[in-house]
């Protein structure tokens, strides 16, 4: 009998539908995903057992390096420029001098001569940038500078070990710290002051404000009880402390907090997994 032949059939397939779909959740992925702010300030983390995960917005944390440098930041650039404005309007932070800096010198130089409108550019300046990496007395002048000029200063101030300089009108000169100025001064009575407490209390003031008008607005306050809807809506403050730092410094930092009226906060750390 002669071999019956089996037709051959196309092997083409349509793949139109196939990238459509590759496309569509391609879109919905770059629209909806929420990238992780950029954090320069590293630190070499401890370890512990706790699998509890920190909530990835609306945060307040404070990062100490093996070095001792105390750094403040708070999540959203809307959060940032209300804390900027308030604390221009209550004094803590002014706007004196314009400053220009000069690479060959390496030397921040100040001037009286102050151009409109530079409030508002350090302000803006300020909801842009993601950590407050020098005093408040120091913080207008800093902001003044690019954010390239910045990084690459603190880079090398802090790697490098770079001295940079503020040159003052009076040719008065001082050498820049990076990190927040964690001088304790005693105001009347037994209130104590420091970049760190005020940076901590004002931020969270503005913070419970903004949680309470949120829990008065929402539709689940019949529900729910008025002050746990406040604070799951209020920030969460967070340490993020070298393992290397001397305790001192870690128990300085927890002082300022608690003088801030601040007595919950989380400690981040590595996962450490569990010997079988």
């Amino acid at each position: 009998m002669p071999k019956v032949k089996i037709p051959r059939k196309s092997t083409l397939i349509d793949m139109t539908a196939m990238c459509d779909v590759a496309f569509l959740l391609l879109t919905f992925f770059m629209l909806t995903t929420k990238f992780k702010t950029e954090n320069p300030i590293l630190v070499d983390l401890p370890k512990s057992v706790s699998d509890t995960l920190l909530q990835a917005t609306n945060n307040v944390q404070v990062a100490v390096t093996k070095e001792g440098r105390v750094f403040f930041s708070v999540d959203g650039q809307v959060r940032r420029e209300a804390l900027a404005n308030l604390l221009f309007t209550r004094k803590y932070i002014k706007l004196e001098y314009a400053a220009t800096y000069n690479s060959k010198t390496r030397e921040i130089e100040l001037t009286s001569n102050i151009p409109d409108k530079l409030q508002e550019k350090v302000v803006r300046e300020f909801s842009l940038e993601p950590n407050i990496d020098v005093s408040l007395a120091n913080l207008p002048i800093w902001l003044q500078l690019t954010q390239e000029q910045r990084a690459a200063l603190k880079d090398s101030i802090e790697k490098k070990n770079w001295t940079v300089n503020l040159r003052y009108p009076d040719n008065k000169v001082v050498k820049l710290q990076t990190g927040l100025d964690t001088t304790v001064t005693v105001l009347d009575g037994d209130k104590k002051s420091s970049d760190l407490i005020l940076l901590t209390y004002w931020s969270r003031i503005l913070d419970r404000k903004k949680a309470n008008e949120t829990a008065k607005a929402s539709p689940l306050t019949a529900n729910v009880p008025f002050n746990k809807l406040v604070d799951s809506l209020n920030s969460k403050i967070a340490l993020r402390g070298d393992r290397n730092v001397p305790y001192p410094l870690i128990k300085n930092v927890i002082g300022a907090l608690q003088d801030a009226d601040e007595y919950k906060y989380y400690f981040i750390t590595n996962l450490r997994k569990l010997k079988k």
